[in-house]
């Protein structure tokens, strides 16, 4: 059985590309494009993971990991985002994120994180 992705990014060409270069790595990707539906297909979906973008207009990357950590989900989150800050990479491991990359992101690294949040062989 396929391991669920959830992808979740406000911007549609991210979206698009990421979850193409990770179903074809052989994860089963669910997408979102706001944080009020991230939490909606975490609950129907039960992804193994999460990529998260941290900036969307809705609610933002910290914001959903509080709720879906609220409602008892404790999949791996994995952020991805273009912000570089220190201070928002202690907020986001203060709230249990697995591993914090920021964009651009190569395909290498995105492989390794994915099977390193999820226990498998690289």
């Amino acid at each position: 059985m396929k391991r669920r992705v959830l992808l979740v990014d406000d911007e549609e060409d991210a979206l698009d590309i990421l979850s193409d270069i990770i179903s074809r790595m052989g994860y089963e990707v669910h997408t979102a494009a706001t944080g009020r539906l991230a939490l909606e297909k975490a609950g129907q979906a039960k992804p193994d993971l999460m990529l998260l973008d941290l900036q969307m207009p809705d609610m933002n990357g910290f914001e959903v990991l509080k709720a879906i950590r609220e409602a008892g989900m404790d999949f791996p989150v994995v952020m991805l985002t273009a912000r570089r800050e220190e201070q928002a990479v202690e907020a986001a491991r203060a709230l249990g994120v697995s591993t914090y990359l920021t964009k651009p992101v190569q395909f290498g690294e995105i492989k390794r994180v994915l099977a390193s949040a999820l226990g498998e062989a690289s």
